[in-house]
């Protein structure tokens, strides 16, 4: 996406009449090379996001791993006698 519109502002700086008077002086193959580059760079893109969002289920499952050991450990203090101090 980021290079669609870096190249649609680099023709809005080019000298020619239109968009389509560019693509046509464009050859058909550079242009299907272009679209391949931008299918990885989206396949490799949802990959990370892929990646990223399992990484977000573990570490959401830590944190509420260490949310019940600290409920726990509140639960504890709580049943524990205070402990009376001499002065």
């Amino acid at each position: 996406m980021k290079y669609i519109i870096l190249f649609l502002i680099s023709l809005s700086f080019a000298q020619v009449p239109s968009i389509t008077h560019a693509f046509a002086q464009v050859p058909d193959s550079v242009i299907v090379n272009k679209i391949a580059g931008l299918k990885v760079i989206y396949s490799d893109n949802e990959r990370i996001m892929a990646v990223n969002m399992e990484q977000r289920e573990v570490n959401i499952a830590k944190q509420n791993k260490l949310l019940g050991k600290i409920e726990a450990l509140e639960e504890l203090l709580k049943e524990e006698e205070p402990i009376e101090e001499d002065d």
